[in-house]
């Protein structure tokens, strides 16, 4: 078994978190971006809106500790 590097190892890491938030919220990000009026004035301020908020709740639920990383 050849031994992965550091960034492989972080790159997998992120991908595992990246799945886990998509399935734990995809219902919330569904409603939230369903509640919003888009219009060509205020995409970015929309998006920003949702960005804001997900990255907020992601960082409460999930641990980047090195003891934590899993291959």
């Amino acid at each position: 078994m050849r031994l992965c590097s550091v960034e492989e190892r972080v790159g997998r890491q992120l991908a595992v978190i990246g799945d886990e938030v998509d399935a734990q919220y995809a219902s919330v990000f569904r409603k939230m971006i369903d509640s919003l009026s888009f219009d060509e004035t205020t995409p970015y301020d929309n998006f920003a809106i949702v960005a804001r908020q997900l990255v907020l709740q992601s960082f409460r639920s999930v641990s980047l500790c090195p003891s934590c990383i899993r291959e």
